[in-house]
């Protein structure tokens, strides 16, 4: 049987869930530092005239928040270790991001789960049986 490389993470949150997830694959979502949140590229792909200005204020509570015009040369920031984390769909920015293995999310539900995980870091990990985990349906990015 060959693996399809998928985690679950399980919690009492969706948010903890997606954060342990995250952990367990290797690739954990930054808590803090600096972010590039570009909310014109992220509305591209949102609901028609959804208002995304909720990422941005949720961003500027953890991290130190630019938009890729506030560098020289955003490219070559990413780069230096200046960026932790990327909120865009900007495709130059985001190839240097996988190239430099910097963290990002693509999407505005993918943006929000990821601040949504933040908002949890600090809570204890809980561990319990599966089936003594309480369920809820909700569609992804919601």
């Amino acid at each position: 049987m060959k693996s399809t490389g998928e985690v679950m993470g399980t919690a009492r949150s969706f948010g903890k869930a997606y954060l342990k997830a995250q952990e367990s694959v290797g690739k954990p979502i930054p808590t803090e530092g600096t972010a590039v949140v570009d909310l014109e590229t992220l509305r591209g792909l949102s609901r028609k005239n959804e208002d995304v200005s909720d990422v941005r204020e949720a961003a500027e509570r953890h991290f130190d928040v630019y938009e890729k015009g506030d560098f020289e040369d955003v490219d070559q920031a990413i780069r230096d270790d200046e960026i932790d984390v990327i909120l865009s769909r900007d495709r130059d920015v985001l190839e240097v991001a996988v190239e430099e293995t910097i963290t990002y999310f693509s999407t505005v539900p993918s943006a929000r789960a990821a601040l949504e995980a933040i908002e949890t870091a600090e809570e204890p990990l809980d561990v319990m049986a599966l089936s003594a985990r309480p369920t809820e349906r909700r569609n992804w990015g919601e």
